[in-house]
């Protein structure tokens, strides 16, 4: 038998232990346990003169008495003494015989078997067993299985199953002491206030290469609760365990690290279908696999604090509302380097629900997630700035808004990445909304070949700030209004940007500008502002296509202008200004009409439109700058907007505005202060 390196550190003791060991046979000690319904052992019957509890056929020792009768009578007392169990032919023949009598620090080495006894731990000690199939410690149902204060406990090579507390840790219940555990088992354990398999309270714990199947946490940690402690838990398997808060793990404050482990197919009854952190500590290279929770946080619900996620795999895991890998509720917590895929919810959030929190999620790839009958394919961010940088979003679906991202009364930063093959009603890649903060910014962004009805790559509505989007190339998408760009009662300001081959089956290829007349608010509230000044600057639109008309551009709201932009490639009108509606005022009579009015044209100035088609307004080439020239694009189907020598859009922009070089700034992409390289 291999034991772990601790153990083999004891020098001239690992000869004589290893000898016991081999000449003691496997056994069942007697008592059969406890009985196999969940009823715990007698209560209340006073302890024998050796000190030991008679519950249920289960032998209790507690350290604390003296030796129990079958301890010999000349039992070591020396520190780091070694002292063997074995069913017949050792010196102990139970567990808690050899820890009444060692001395603090002694190494108990135990034989294969099943030992049917509940112990108390009040020194430091070390069990050693013959291995995890081979070493059972079976506490009948009738208690913790090991109770331990104020002391340290090293185990290997055991399995711990059927205890049961009234409180915390049915297998391993641990009070302000250290507990190392490697190479072992946790199996068919309950605590009724969480920790099936471990509850702790200001303990530290070292975990590495533990094992946790179907233990039930009843209120919170399946298998593991942890309050107030530090430590980590590493390369340990937990699966298919069971509780209110946290199905495998419930963490509370404290600092415990989570690092190469597995959490599969545990369920919450309501938070957390694996993991409920609440603390700051970390998860990394870790796997969430199949997890399910009753109500938010399919793998993981973060409630606070601060922790990070790191190189992990959440997939298949399912939460029956919200987030279907995470809840992530009022926390700074910081997601870089994950793959989020496959998994799940009934309502918002088909990877991640982000609810008034400021999160950081970073170089993330977010696949593949369903959002079932709400917002938020891959996250829906609400109420509170979050931060996105680099992340893929790809291939996700929502019934409702934002197949990729939902950014909801947010006023978030989205930076770099790609979001890419998602679907909704509204928004393919993208739905904002409520915007009521300053400081939101979507730039450096590829929206690509996503789709919706309206707004396939891309629909904002009905904000309070400006929604600022700069360097983004909205490519390929698909919609009935709104190919690339939808926006309605939105303050855009749009800059240095491409629309470039979307598709519109009814109108507005690249933009679909609708008036918010047509929606107005119906109750007493801090209402957004109808039709806000909307800019488009420094922006390709070109190629883009609608069925019905308004290739580049369809607009019935007023207040929008486009500056120093190109549009060209397209065939068919590829501007249209459209009538709008305006409701009866409130106090109007019932049954009063709507008025049908006529929009004003967009505001049109320095731009390049070619050809120039127009449709419900004037032709503005020749005046406020305006020109209908080939751009000569350097390759445009390449998604190449470099402007070629010669090209007439070169030093064609406002001549109030420059370029990066200080010159006279050209129309397009390429073009102002803001332009790629600008760094802002």
């Amino acid at each position: 038998m291999r034991l772990p390196a601790h153990a083999r550190l004891l020098g001239s003791f690992l000869t004589a232990s290893l000898f016991l060991l081999t000449a003691c046979g496997g056994g069942v000690l007697a008592g059969d346990g406890g009985d196999d319904d969940d009823t715990p052992g007698v209560d209340g019957r006073p302890p024998a003169a050796d000190g030991s509890i008679d519950d249920g056929g289960v032998t209790v020792v507690d350290a604390r008495t003296d030796a129990p009768t079958d301890a010999p009578t000349d039992a070591p007392t020396d520190a780091n003494t070694m002292l063997s169990v074995c069913a017949t032919g050792a010196p102990y023949a139970t567990i808690g015989a050899a820890v009444a009598a060692a001395p603090a620090g002694a190494t108990i080495t135990i034989c294969a078997g099943t030992y049917a006894e509940r112990l108390v731990v009040t020194k430091p000690l070390t069990f050693v067993g013959a291995g995890d199939t081979s070493t059972t410690l079976d506490a009948g149902r009738a208690g913790s299985a090991i109770d331990l204060s104020g002391a340290g406990l090293t185990i290997s090579g055991l399995t711990i199953t059927r205890g049961r507390s009234a409180t915390q840790g049915g297998g391993i219940k641990c009070t302000n002491a250290a507990l190392t555990i490697t190479a072992s088992r946790f199996v068919d354990n309950r605590a009724e206030g969480g920790g099936g398999g471990i509850g702790g309270s200001g303990c530290t714990v070292a975990l590495d290469g533990v094992r946790f199947d179907d233990n039930e946490g009843v209120e919170y940690g399946g298998a593991i609760y942890l309050a107030s402690s530090t430590g980590a838990v590493v390369n340990c398997d937990l699966d298919a365990n069971s509780a209110d808060y946290g199905g495998a793990m419930y963490l509370l404050e404290g600092d415990v690290d989570i690092r190469g482990s597995r959490f599969t197919t545990n369920h919450s009854r309501v938070r957390g279908g694996a993991l409920y952190q609440s603390s700051s500590s970390a998860v990394e290279h870790s796997v969430f696999h199949q997890n399910t929770s009753g109500w938010t946080g399919g793998a993981v619900h973060v409630n606070q604090h601060a922790p990070t996620f790191h190189a992990s795999q959440f997939t298949h895991n399912r939460a029956d509302w919200e987030g279907g890998a995470f809840y992530l509720h009022q926390t700074q917590a910081v997601l870089t380097d994950n793959t989020i895929s496959h998994n799940r919810c009934f309502d918002d959030g088909g990877a991640l629900r982000i609810f008034e929190s400021s999160a950081r999620l970073e170089r993330n790839v977010i696949s593949n997630n369903v959002s079932e009958d709400g917002d938020g394919g891959a996250f829906k961010n609400s109420h509170v700035a979050s931060t996105f940088i680099d992340n893929m979003i790809l291939d996700n679906w929502a019934l409702g808004a934002g197949g990729g991202a939902e950014l909801d009364n947010c006023s978030s930063v989205l930076r770099g990445g790609v979001v890419s093959g998602n679907h909704a009603s509204i928004g393919g890649g993208i739905h904002v909304m409520l915007w009521p903060w300053n400081g939101g910014v979507i730039e450096d962004v590829r929206i690509v070949g996503n789709d919706a009805h309206r707004g396939g790559g891309i629909y904002f509505e009905n904000s309070w700030t400006l929604n600022t989007v700069r360097r983004v190339i909205i490519s390929g998408n698909e919609a009935n209004y709104g190919g690339g760009v939808y926006t309605r009662g939105t303050p855009l300001r749009m800059s240095n940007s491409i629309v470039t081959g979307n598709d519109a089956g009814v109108v507005g290829g690249g933009f679909y500008v609708h008036s918010s007349y047509a929606y107005p608010w119906r109750r007493p509230c801090p209402c957004p502002p109808i039709d806000p000044a909307a800019e488009v600057n420094f922006t390709v639109v070109h190629g883009n296509t609608a069925r019905q008309g308004a290739a580049a551009v369809w607009v019935n709201a007023p207040n929008i202008a486009f500056r120093n932009s190109i549009f060209s490639g397209h065939t068919g009108n590829a501007v249209m200004v459209a009538e709008h509606t305006v409701p009866p005022p409130p106090m109007s009579p019932p049954g009063t009409p709507p008025t049908v009015v006529q929009t004003p044209a967009p505001g049109w100035y320095y731009n390049d439109t070619y050809p120039a088609t127009f449709s419900g307004m004037g032709d503005p080439t020749g005046q406020d700058g305006n020109i209908a020239r080939d751009p000569d694009f350097a390759n445009p189907a390449e998604l190449d907007f470099r402007l070629q020598a010669g090209s007439p859009c070169i030093d064609a922009a406002e001549p109030a505005m420059t370029d990066l070089d200080g010159t006279r700034a050209d129309q397009g992409f390429y073009g102002g202060p803001l332009a790629p390289g600008s760094g802002n």
